[in-house]
């Protein structure tokens, strides 16, 4: 098996960026939004909606709409529409 190789845990975790094979965004298999709702949360946090209003439109609690505001998860989608790949 030459596609085998032995790697620590850290290093295995490298590769899924390099490989582009990490589940993020609404490939993660628990997302409860989806790339297009999360940039129309940002554009409601930015108008200053509160993140509990948020929440009840998206069906969602507080904490993923806090976490994308503090830029702590979906981080990898920008303002603009873009994915950023640097995650």
């Amino acid at each position: 098996m030459e596609n085998l190789v032995w790697m620590t845990a850290k290093e295995n975790d490298a590769l899924k960026d390099v490989h582009g094979t990490r589940a993020m965004g609404s490939h993660h298999g628990q997302a409860k939004l989806n790339e297009a709702q999360v940039l129309e949360i940002k554009e409601l946090l930015r108008l200053g909606l509160t993140q509990k209003t948020i929440a009840e439109r998206y069906g969602v609690s507080q904490g993923p709409i806090h976490q994308i505001n503090r830029k702590k998860k979906w981080r990898h989608i920008l303002e603009g529409g873009e994915a950023d790949d640097r995650t």
